[in-house]
Protein backbone atom coordinates (compact mmCIF):
# COMPACT_ATOMS: atom_id res chain seq x y z
CA UNK A 1 0.00 0.00 0.00
CA UNK A 2 2.79 2.41 0.83
CA UNK A 3 6.47 2.57 -0.29
CA UNK A 4 8.95 3.47 2.91
CA UNK A 5 12.37 2.70 1.61
CA UNK A 6 14.61 -0.37 0.94
CA UNK A 7 13.19 -3.36 1.41
CA UNK A 8 16.16 -4.93 3.38
CA UNK A 9 15.39 -5.50 7.02
CA UNK A 10 18.39 -6.84 8.11
CA UNK A 11 20.36 -3.47 8.20
CA UNK A 12 17.58 -2.38 9.98
CA UNK A 13 18.49 0.85 12.94
CA UNK A 14 18.68 -0.81 16.74
CA UNK A 15 16.78 2.77 17.87
CA UNK A 16 13.70 1.46 15.54
CA UNK A 17 14.51 -1.83 16.66
CA UNK A 18 14.21 -1.46 20.33
CA UNK A 19 10.96 -0.07 20.02
CA UNK A 20 8.92 -2.54 17.68
CA UNK A 21 8.15 -5.35 20.20
CA UNK A 22 5.14 -3.30 21.64
CA UNK A 23 3.53 -2.65 18.24
CA UNK A 24 4.18 -6.18 16.49
CA UNK A 25 3.03 -7.26 19.72
CA UNK A 26 -0.32 -5.91 19.07
CA UNK A 27 -0.86 -6.60 15.38
CA UNK A 28 1.97 -8.85 14.18
CA UNK A 29 1.56 -9.56 10.88
CA UNK A 30 0.20 -6.20 9.26
CA UNK A 31 2.67 -4.29 11.67
CA UNK A 32 5.68 -6.39 10.85
CA UNK A 33 5.14 -7.09 7.19
CA UNK A 34 4.91 -3.06 6.69
CA UNK A 35 7.64 -1.88 9.36
CA UNK A 36 10.29 -4.22 7.68
CA UNK A 37 10.23 -1.10 4.78
CA UNK A 38 10.51 1.38 7.93
CA UNK A 39 13.87 -0.20 9.48
CA UNK A 40 16.55 0.03 6.79
CA UNK A 41 18.29 3.02 8.44
CA UNK A 42 16.88 5.53 6.15
CA UNK A 43 18.60 8.33 4.92
CA UNK A 44 15.73 10.21 6.51
CA UNK A 45 15.34 9.20 9.67
CA UNK A 46 13.76 10.78 12.48
CA UNK A 47 12.67 9.46 15.40
CA UNK A 48 9.76 11.18 16.52
CA UNK A 49 7.99 10.59 12.50
CA UNK A 50 8.88 6.96 12.66
CA UNK A 51 7.57 6.49 16.30
CA UNK A 52 4.35 8.39 15.27
CA UNK A 53 4.22 6.45 11.89
CA UNK A 54 4.44 3.13 13.70
CA UNK A 55 1.74 4.23 15.96
CA UNK A 56 -0.41 5.12 12.89
CA UNK A 57 0.60 1.77 11.05
CA UNK A 58 -1.25 0.46 14.48
CA UNK A 59 -4.69 2.17 13.84
CA UNK A 60 -3.82 1.53 10.36
CA UNK A 61 -3.64 -2.30 10.95
CA UNK A 62 -7.05 -2.84 13.30
CA UNK A 63 -9.20 -1.40 10.80
CA UNK A 64 -7.72 -3.45 7.73
CA UNK A 65 -8.78 -6.16 10.52
CA UNK A 66 -12.38 -5.26 11.57
CA UNK A 67 -13.78 -2.95 9.18
CA UNK A 68 -11.51 -2.76 5.49
CA UNK A 69 -14.13 -1.46 3.99
CA UNK A 70 -14.63 1.64 6.10
CA UNK A 71 -10.97 2.17 5.89
CA UNK A 72 -10.85 2.25 2.23
CA UNK A 73 -14.36 4.89 2.05
CA UNK A 74 -11.74 7.09 4.15
CA UNK A 75 -8.92 6.94 2.00
CA UNK A 76 -11.10 7.53 -0.90
CA UNK A 77 -12.62 10.09 1.25
CA UNK A 78 -9.10 11.85 1.57
CA UNK A 79 -8.51 11.95 -1.88
CA UNK A 80 -11.76 13.58 -2.79
CA UNK A 81 -11.79 16.53 -0.11
CA UNK A 82 -7.90 16.66 -0.42
CA UNK A 83 -7.66 20.58 -0.41
CA UNK A 84 -11.03 21.40 1.31
CA UNK A 85 -12.18 22.70 4.13
CA UNK A 86 -11.68 19.86 6.72
CA UNK A 87 -15.20 20.43 8.41
CA UNK A 88 -16.37 19.04 4.86
CA UNK A 89 -14.70 16.17 5.35
CA UNK A 90 -15.77 15.62 8.62
CA UNK A 91 -19.70 15.73 7.12
CA UNK A 92 -18.49 13.26 4.70
CA UNK A 93 -17.16 10.86 7.65
CA UNK A 94 -19.80 11.17 9.54
CA UNK A 95 -22.68 9.87 6.66
CA UNK A 96 -20.24 6.92 5.54
CA UNK A 97 -20.73 5.15 8.91
CA UNK A 98 -24.32 3.87 8.86
CA UNK A 99 -23.17 1.52 5.38
CA UNK A 100 -20.24 -0.63 7.44
CA UNK A 101 -22.20 -0.66 10.70
CA UNK A 102 -21.03 2.38 12.75
CA UNK A 103 -23.34 5.15 14.25
CA UNK A 104 -22.47 8.62 13.03
CA UNK A 105 -20.90 9.61 16.05
CA UNK A 106 -18.56 6.35 15.89
CA UNK A 107 -17.83 6.98 12.61
CA UNK A 108 -16.89 10.15 13.33
CA UNK A 109 -14.57 9.59 15.85
CA UNK A 110 -12.55 6.88 14.32
CA UNK A 111 -12.60 8.21 10.99
CA UNK A 112 -10.44 11.32 12.24
CA UNK A 113 -8.05 8.64 14.07
CA UNK A 114 -7.90 6.85 10.63
CA UNK A 115 -7.22 10.07 8.52
CA UNK A 116 -4.69 11.44 10.83
CA UNK A 117 -2.99 7.95 10.96
CA UNK A 118 -3.16 7.78 6.75
CA UNK A 119 -1.45 11.80 6.75
CA UNK A 120 1.30 10.50 9.05
CA UNK A 121 2.30 7.53 6.42
CA UNK A 122 1.78 10.11 3.56
CA UNK A 123 4.04 12.50 5.37
CA UNK A 124 6.34 9.69 5.91
CA UNK A 125 6.54 8.06 2.62
CA UNK A 126 7.00 11.93 0.91
CA UNK A 127 9.81 12.45 3.27
CA UNK A 128 11.29 8.43 1.85
CA UNK A 129 10.89 9.12 -1.75
CA UNK A 130 12.41 12.74 -1.02
CA UNK A 131 15.54 11.29 0.00
CA UNK A 132 15.21 8.60 -2.29
CA UNK A 133 15.59 11.10 -5.56
CA UNK A 134 19.02 13.01 -6.14
CA UNK A 135 18.69 17.17 -5.10
CA UNK A 136 18.33 19.68 -6.96
CA UNK A 137 18.99 23.17 -5.24
CA UNK A 138 16.71 25.86 -7.49
CA UNK A 139 18.82 29.09 -8.27
CA UNK A 140 18.20 32.03 -5.80
CA UNK A 141 16.51 34.93 -7.20
CA UNK A 142 13.75 35.59 -10.06
CA UNK A 143 15.53 34.82 -13.49
CA UNK A 144 15.62 38.43 -15.00
CA UNK A 145 17.46 38.95 -11.57
CA UNK A 146 19.89 36.34 -12.20
CA UNK A 147 20.67 37.46 -16.31
CA UNK A 148 21.59 40.96 -15.13
CA UNK A 149 24.30 39.47 -12.50
CA UNK A 150 25.74 37.60 -15.63
CA UNK A 151 25.45 40.36 -17.47
CA UNK A 152 27.41 42.44 -15.37
CA UNK A 153 29.72 39.94 -13.94
CA UNK A 154 30.77 39.45 -17.60
CA UNK A 155 31.42 42.96 -18.53
CA UNK A 156 33.60 43.83 -14.77
CA UNK A 157 35.25 40.33 -15.86
CA UNK A 158 36.41 41.71 -19.23
CA UNK A 159 37.53 45.26 -17.79
CA UNK A 160 39.98 43.84 -15.00
CA UNK A 161 41.51 41.84 -17.28
CA UNK A 162 42.71 44.68 -19.86
CA UNK A 163 43.03 47.93 -17.69
CA UNK A 164 45.07 48.69 -14.99
CA UNK A 165 43.68 48.88 -11.78
CA UNK A 166 45.37 50.77 -8.46
CA UNK A 167 47.79 50.12 -5.91
CA UNK A 168 44.92 49.37 -3.16
CA UNK A 169 42.23 48.52 -4.87
CA UNK A 170 39.52 49.81 -7.69
CA UNK A 171 35.91 49.64 -7.50
CA UNK A 172 33.73 48.91 -10.48
CA UNK A 173 29.94 49.68 -11.05
CA UNK A 174 27.88 48.77 -14.23
CA UNK A 175 25.49 49.96 -15.73
CA UNK A 176 22.97 48.58 -18.29
CA UNK A 177 21.12 50.93 -20.41
CA UNK A 178 18.38 51.02 -23.14
CA UNK A 179 20.35 54.87 -24.57
CA UNK A 180 22.74 54.25 -27.00
CA UNK A 181 24.71 57.89 -26.29
CA UNK A 182 24.94 56.86 -22.22
CA UNK A 183 27.20 53.95 -22.95
CA UNK A 184 30.94 54.86 -21.86
CA UNK A 185 33.39 54.02 -19.43
CA UNK A 186 34.67 56.86 -16.70
CA UNK A 187 37.77 56.76 -13.92
CA UNK A 188 37.77 58.41 -10.79
CA UNK A 189 40.54 58.57 -8.80
CA UNK A 190 40.58 59.29 -5.13
CA UNK A 191 43.42 58.68 -2.35
CA UNK A 192 43.19 56.14 0.60
CA UNK A 193 45.23 56.52 3.81
CA UNK A 194 46.55 52.59 4.19
CA UNK A 195 49.66 53.41 6.28
CA UNK A 196 47.91 54.42 9.91
CA UNK A 197 46.13 57.24 9.17
CA UNK A 198 45.93 60.59 7.63
CA UNK A 199 48.38 62.60 8.92
CA UNK A 200 50.38 59.86 10.03
CA UNK A 201 51.89 58.63 6.49
CA UNK A 202 52.13 58.68 2.60
CA UNK A 203 48.71 58.15 0.62
CA UNK A 204 47.97 55.67 -2.20
CA UNK A 205 45.77 56.21 -5.43
CA UNK A 206 42.48 54.57 -5.14
CA UNK A 207 40.32 53.85 -8.35
CA UNK A 208 36.65 53.82 -9.54
CA UNK A 209 35.18 52.31 -12.92
CA UNK A 210 31.83 53.55 -13.90
CA UNK A 211 30.50 51.26 -17.01
CA UNK A 212 27.47 51.22 -18.85
CA UNK A 213 26.45 49.07 -21.44
CA UNK A 214 23.97 48.25 -23.73
CA UNK A 215 21.57 45.87 -21.51
CA UNK A 216 21.77 43.14 -24.23
CA UNK A 217 25.42 43.26 -24.04
CA UNK A 218 25.67 40.01 -24.01
CA UNK A 219 23.81 39.03 -27.38
CA UNK A 220 25.12 42.43 -28.64
CA UNK A 221 29.01 42.43 -28.10
CA UNK A 222 30.36 38.84 -25.95
CA UNK A 223 28.37 36.25 -28.08
CA UNK A 224 29.65 37.75 -31.44
CA UNK A 225 33.35 37.75 -29.60
CA UNK A 226 33.44 41.00 -29.59
CA UNK A 227 34.00 41.82 -26.36
CA UNK A 228 37.69 41.99 -26.59
CA UNK A 229 39.54 43.38 -29.87
CA UNK A 230 43.07 43.92 -30.77
CA UNK A 231 43.38 44.76 -27.43
CA UNK A 232 40.50 47.63 -26.59
CA UNK A 233 37.34 46.55 -25.14
CA UNK A 234 33.92 46.80 -27.06
CA UNK A 235 31.02 48.73 -25.16
CA UNK A 236 29.05 48.46 -28.16
CA UNK A 237 28.55 46.93 -31.68
CA UNK A 238 25.68 46.91 -34.10
CA UNK A 239 26.11 45.46 -37.67
CA UNK A 240 26.26 47.60 -40.25
CA UNK A 241 25.84 46.48 -44.38
CA UNK A 242 29.72 45.07 -45.35
CA UNK A 243 30.85 46.92 -48.76
CA UNK A 244 33.33 43.93 -49.12
CA UNK A 245 32.42 39.89 -49.30
CA UNK A 246 33.34 38.18 -46.47
CA UNK A 247 34.07 41.43 -44.09
CA UNK A 248 32.09 41.73 -40.97
CA UNK A 249 31.38 45.58 -40.19
CA UNK A 250 30.25 46.90 -37.01
CA UNK A 251 29.53 50.63 -35.68
CA UNK A 252 30.98 50.64 -32.48
CA UNK A 253 32.00 51.79 -29.36
CA UNK A 254 35.02 50.97 -27.30
CA UNK A 255 37.53 51.87 -24.48
CA UNK A 256 41.25 52.07 -24.59
CA UNK A 257 43.81 52.06 -21.83
CA UNK A 258 45.22 55.70 -21.53
CA UNK A 259 48.17 56.98 -19.59
CA UNK A 260 47.94 56.14 -15.94
CA UNK A 261 45.08 54.72 -14.86
CA UNK A 262 42.75 56.43 -17.41
CA UNK A 263 40.81 54.73 -19.62
CA UNK A 264 39.47 56.71 -22.62
CA UNK A 265 36.36 55.91 -24.91
CA UNK A 266 36.51 56.21 -28.73
CA UNK A 267 33.52 55.41 -31.68
CA UNK A 268 33.94 54.24 -34.71
CA UNK A 269 33.85 51.24 -37.03
CA UNK A 270 35.14 47.47 -36.04
CA UNK A 271 35.78 45.71 -39.38
CA UNK A 272 36.46 41.89 -38.91
CA UNK A 273 37.45 39.09 -41.17
CA UNK A 274 38.15 35.76 -39.53
CA UNK A 275 40.83 36.59 -36.91
CA UNK A 276 42.18 39.75 -38.17
CA UNK A 277 40.31 43.26 -37.38
CA UNK A 278 40.63 46.63 -37.68
CA UNK A 279 39.41 50.24 -35.79
CA UNK A 280 38.40 52.88 -38.19
CA UNK A 281 37.06 55.92 -38.00
CA UNK A 282 34.45 55.20 -40.85
CA UNK A 283 33.05 52.31 -42.80
CA UNK A 284 35.76 53.08 -46.00
CA UNK A 285 38.58 53.44 -43.76
CA UNK A 286 38.30 50.91 -41.41
CA UNK A 287 38.11 48.51 -44.63
CA UNK A 288 40.75 49.79 -46.36
CA UNK A 289 42.83 48.96 -42.75
CA UNK A 290 41.77 45.81 -43.11
CA UNK A 291 42.81 45.08 -46.20
CA UNK A 292 46.44 46.47 -45.54
CA UNK A 293 46.63 44.44 -42.20
CA UNK A 294 45.79 41.27 -44.07
CA UNK A 295 48.33 41.95 -47.14
CA UNK A 296 50.67 42.68 -44.53
CA UNK A 297 50.10 39.42 -42.08
CA UNK A 298 52.63 36.50 -42.49
CA UNK A 299 50.76 33.19 -42.16
CA UNK A 300 52.71 30.30 -40.68
CA UNK A 301 52.04 27.10 -40.26
CA UNK A 302 53.31 26.65 -36.48
CA UNK A 303 51.52 26.24 -33.62
CA UNK A 304 50.76 29.44 -31.14
CA UNK A 305 53.41 27.54 -28.17
CA UNK A 306 55.93 27.05 -31.01
CA UNK A 307 55.34 30.62 -32.42
CA UNK A 308 55.68 31.89 -29.10
CA UNK A 309 58.87 30.31 -28.13
CA UNK A 310 60.44 31.18 -31.41
CA UNK A 311 59.68 34.70 -30.81
CA UNK A 312 61.03 35.37 -27.50
CA UNK A 313 64.49 33.13 -28.70
CA UNK A 314 64.19 36.19 -31.48
CA UNK A 315 63.65 38.71 -29.32
CA UNK A 316 66.84 38.36 -27.54
CA UNK A 317 68.95 38.65 -30.57
CA UNK A 318 66.77 41.93 -31.78
CA UNK A 319 67.29 43.57 -28.08
CA UNK A 320 71.00 42.93 -28.44
CA UNK A 321 71.96 44.29 -32.07
CA UNK A 322 69.16 46.99 -33.03
CA UNK A 323 67.73 47.70 -29.50
CA UNK A 324 68.78 51.46 -29.88
CA UNK A 325 66.93 51.76 -32.44
CA UNK A 326 64.13 54.52 -32.45
CA UNK A 327 60.29 53.22 -33.05
CA UNK A 328 57.74 56.02 -34.06
CA UNK A 329 53.47 55.71 -34.56
CA UNK A 330 54.61 56.01 -38.16
CA UNK A 331 56.11 52.32 -37.96
CA UNK A 332 53.40 51.03 -36.39
CA UNK A 333 51.09 52.23 -39.00
CA UNK A 334 52.96 51.09 -42.12
CA UNK A 335 51.96 47.06 -40.69
CA UNK A 336 48.41 48.02 -41.05
CA UNK A 337 48.24 48.68 -37.20
CA UNK A 338 45.21 51.14 -36.31
CA UNK A 339 45.80 53.96 -34.25
CA UNK A 340 43.60 53.46 -31.48
CA UNK A 341 45.10 49.99 -30.52
CA UNK A 342 48.37 51.10 -30.81
CA UNK A 343 48.25 53.76 -28.14
CA UNK A 344 46.42 51.29 -26.00
CA UNK A 345 49.18 48.84 -26.03
CA UNK A 346 51.13 51.71 -25.63
CA UNK A 347 49.34 52.79 -22.57
CA UNK A 348 48.90 49.33 -21.65
CA UNK A 349 52.65 49.06 -21.31
CA UNK A 350 53.85 52.08 -20.03
CA UNK A 351 55.47 53.53 -22.88
CA UNK A 352 54.05 57.20 -23.67
CA UNK A 353 52.65 57.42 -27.46
CA UNK A 354 52.76 61.56 -27.41
CA UNK A 355 56.41 61.63 -26.81
CA UNK A 356 57.44 60.79 -30.81
CA UNK A 357 59.60 57.81 -30.32
CA UNK A 358 61.06 55.44 -28.51
CA UNK A 359 63.81 52.55 -28.61
CA UNK A 360 62.88 49.02 -30.05
CA UNK A 361 64.50 47.62 -26.43
CA UNK A 362 61.25 49.15 -24.85
CA UNK A 363 59.02 47.83 -27.02
CA UNK A 364 60.89 44.27 -26.59
CA UNK A 365 60.75 44.81 -22.96
CA UNK A 366 56.37 45.89 -23.97
CA UNK A 367 55.84 42.74 -25.88
CA UNK A 368 57.09 40.62 -23.70
CA UNK A 369 54.44 42.17 -20.61
CA UNK A 370 51.93 42.26 -23.27
CA UNK A 371 52.27 40.15 -26.81
CA UNK A 372 50.36 40.42 -29.62
CA UNK A 373 50.73 40.08 -32.95
CA UNK A 374 50.27 43.89 -34.02
CA UNK A 375 53.56 44.82 -31.48
CA UNK A 376 55.34 41.58 -33.55
CA UNK A 377 54.91 43.09 -36.46
CA UNK A 378 56.16 46.56 -35.77
CA UNK A 379 59.22 44.96 -34.31
CA UNK A 380 59.83 43.06 -37.23
CA UNK A 381 59.27 45.81 -39.42
CA UNK A 382 61.88 47.92 -37.05
CA UNK A 383 64.36 44.94 -37.51
CA UNK A 384 64.11 44.61 -41.62
CA UNK A 385 64.28 48.39 -42.26
CA UNK A 386 67.97 48.55 -40.29
CA UNK A 387 68.95 45.32 -42.76
CA UNK A 388 68.05 47.12 -45.48
CA UNK A 389 70.32 50.26 -44.80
Amino acid sequence: MIFLGSRDAAAASPVLTSSLPKHIGRNGGPVARLSARLLANPPWYDQPLVDRALTALDTVARASAIRPGFLHAVAGLMRTHDGAKFSDLVKALRNAGPAHGLTKGAAEQEGRALVMALGVLQALKRRAQSALRPGHALPVGMPTDRLRARRVRRVEEVARALFRSAAHGTSCEVWLTDDPAAVGFTVSLGRVYPYGGRYKSYAAPSSSWTITVPQRWLSRVDCRELAVVDGLMTLDAQPLLSPVSGVEVYAATWAAQARGLDVRVERGVIARQGAVSYHGPDVARAVAGLTRKMSLTVRRSLSPDERAERRLRRLATFARRFGDEPVTLHDSEAVGNCSYGTRSWCCGVGIDPEAGATTLARVIEGYRERPQDEAWAVVLHVVNCCRLR
